[in-house]
């Protein structure tokens, strides 16, 4: 049996994000490992027992959605192409040639997959928050592929909000303009209103 493996996301460069990767490592400790185990013994049964973790995980035969999480089918010797995919995670396939009278038994682990935010030069009392969280001002940060909100806040102005649905790789963001936030009246006055005991 002949065995290739493509793994659909880009070499990055070293973290720039070390906490989101640290809460990666803790959340999906089984994923970062990104790997495929193959077990074959001979059997009268042409049989092929396929598993993905995350458990959220797609399986592809030959193109085809075929389950999640696992599945298991009888086959015919010849060349079969297997997908694993999961959003905001890198996807996986594999190439086989599968042989008459064996058991195959394949589990995919698969990976993160990893953005590289590039981010333009940003006033020094701004702050920026990805999906709610408040990150560290960087350059560029390592976040989760996928669907993203990435807001940059400053006082005194509107936050700079961004919906993004990134792909591994790089991803730049140019920023708009800094528009002045509006101050209500009804809200100037409660600040100065002054409480007198027994009212």
């Amino acid at each position: 049996m002949t065995l290739k493996r493509r793994t659909r996301n880009p070499s990055l460069p070293p973290l720039a994000f070390p906490f989101f990767f640290c809460l990666l490592f803790l959340l999906f400790p089984l994923g970062l490992s990104g790997e495929i185990r193959l077990e074959s013994e001979e059997d009268e049964k042409n049989l092929l027992i396929i598993r993905v973790i995350p458990s959220r995980g797609e399986i592809y035969f030959n193109r085809e959605f075929l389950a999640r999480k696992e599945a298991e089918l009888a086959f015919n010797p010849g060349h079969f192409t297997l997908e694993f995919r999961l959003e905001g995670w890198a996807s996986e396939t594999l190439e086989l040639d599968l042989e008459e009278g064996r058991r195959y038994e394949i589990e995919a682990l698969l990976e993160p997959a990893l953005t590289r935010l590039i981010l333009p030069p940003l006033p020094p009392e701004a702050s920026i928050r990805v999906d709610g969280e408040r990150v560290p001002r960087e350059e560029s940060l390592l976040v989760p592929s996928g669907r993203r909100r990435v807001v940059v806040e400053r006082f005194g102005y509107r936050p700079l909000t961004w919906d993004l649905t990134l792909e591994p790789g790089d991803h730049s963001l140019s920023l708009g303009e800094w528009v002045p936030a509006e101050v209500l009246v009804e809200d100037f006055w409660a600040s100065r209103r002054t409480v007198v005991p027994g009212d």
